[in-house]
């Protein structure tokens, strides 16, 4: 089964209709950002998203929502897991896809 790496997500245009609202599309955005800075789907904590959100913004970050079972967010601990339901819902570049496949 291919799974594309934060870096294979097209960042391009917002998560349009992804997660079912505004607020929680653009979370999802800042997952993946910081997923990208760290290089894979790893496992992160409120402060370390609070940090990297805060220093690229000011502001403080929010969930909106996003830590559900249907968006495939979990904190297990003091850790954010993040699931194949939430990286299923993310834009794939094209390139990524004709790689993951062998094209």
């Amino acid at each position: 089964m291919f799974v594309p790496t934060p870096d294979q997500i097209d960042m391009e245009y917002h998560f349009m209709d992804a997660f079912d609202n505004y607020e929680r599309e653009i979370t999802a955005r800042w997952i993946v950002q910081l997923c990208q800075e760290k290089g894979d789907w790893m496992p992160f904590t409120k402060p370390e998203i609070d940090k990297y959100h805060l220093s690229k913004t000011g502001k403080p970050f929010y969930f909106n929502g996003i830590v559900a079972p249907e968006y495939g967010i979990e904190e297990r601990g003091h850790l954010f897991h993040i699931g194949m339901k939430f990286v299923a819902r993310l834009p794939i570049q094209a390139r990524a896809v004709c790689d993951g496949v062998g094209l």
